[in-house]
């Protein structure tokens, strides 16, 4: 449960169910059935809202799962989604947003400060008792090092539709996907979260939807955007749990490149070393010194929905950084 993936799981024990115990078979297949019914009220959700952005003008696009699900897994229920991921051209655009959905009954929660983040959640409780959180991107990753490799306009004209969620819905195409995956999983190490089993299944099931244009294209844009480092790594781990088939000649470039990045992506695992690099990516000591602020003092949202007082969670950090300066 911990990992997202039972419902991989038990489309694989279906395949040979002979192999596994009745008991975990029926353990298996009412979380997956919790699942699928999780999935279609946030569809019948995202549908929704989808339109109220289409009628007010608002060009968005989905991610990570919210888009993966409709397309490059079997079926949507396959892909665990916590939230619903929005990406929006600018904060504007996603402030616009929030306001519609304020209209129905949603909570703009600021987990940190402009300075330390580019999103925020919406959230509200639905009939049934759970809550339904929009996560709200206006860039590709909210860690400033990584955030502007990618503009919106240029994400936009290489999406996809999603008829299978929407009609109307887009999502990034496969390579920009690849690329976010890795993104993604990259900003989370520091976290000790990067090595989840559904984000590597991820890079797995995009590796897979890749053709040799699409790994040269792949190839090109990690190189020139200075992202070889942390798609050799995802894509690496990838392999090692689930033996992606990996193009040689295509990740024996990325890996020279990766040599030559200034980011040393085995050092984000450490969380002092992620920030000194997002440190290094803001323009002003102004902004740097928001950015150490808001991370070691995140706001009341944040300090309420993870269920810790701010003096215990600005000790916790602190501790965490003095740990890693003794290794």
């Amino acid at each position: 449960m911990a990992e997202d993936v039972v419902a991989l799981v038990d489309a694989r024990i279906r395949s040979a169910p002979s192999a596994v115990p009745e008991a975990v078979q029926r353990a298996f297949a009412d979380a997956a059935r919790g699942e699928a019914a999780q999935l279609m009220l946030r569809q019948a959700e995202t549908r929704r809202v989808l339109a109220r952005f289409a009628q007010a003008g608002l060009p968005v696009l989905m991610l990570k799962g919210s888009a993966l699900a409709y397309w490059a897994y079997p079926a949507p229920h396959l892909r665990r989604c916590a939230d619903v991921d929005l990406l929006f051209a600018s904060r504007s655009d996603a402030l616009a947003a929030a306001a519609l959905l304020a209209d129905d009954g949603y909570a703009l929660r600021q987990h940190f400060g402009e300075a330390a983040t580019r999103e925020f959640l919406c959230r509200r409780n639905a009939d049934t008792g759970a809550a339904i959180e929009m996560d709200m991107h206006w860039a590709l990753s909210s860690a400033p090092v990584f955030a502007d490799r990618f503009t919106f306009a240029e994400l936009m004209a290489a999406s996809i539709p999603l008829p299978a969620l929407a009609p109307g819905a887009r999502g990034l195409c496969a390579v920009h996907a690849l690329l976010h995956a890795c993104l993604h999983r990259a900003s989370d190490l520091s976290n000790g979260g990067g090595e989840k089993l559904k984000w590597l299944y991820d890079l797995h099931v995009l590796a897979g939807a890749l053709d040799a244009a699409g790994w040269e294209q792949l190839r090109a844009l990690a190189v020139e955007r200075g992202l070889a480092g942390v798609c050799t790594d995802g894509l690496a781990e990838a392999a090692r749990l689930f033996g992606t088939p990996l193009p040689e000649r295509e990740m024996a470039v990325l890996r020279v490149a990766a040599s030559e990045e200034t980011i040393d992506v085995a050092r984000l695992r450490g969380w002092i070393y992620f920030q000194r690099q997002n440190l290094r990516a803001l323009p002003d000591a102004r902004s740097r010194l928001l950015w150490i602020w808001q991370r070691l003092r995140p706001t009341a949202h944040y300090r309420e929905d993870v269920g810790v007082a701010g003096i215990g969670l600005l000790g916790d950090r602190i501790r965490r950084a003095l740990r890693q300066l003794r290794r």
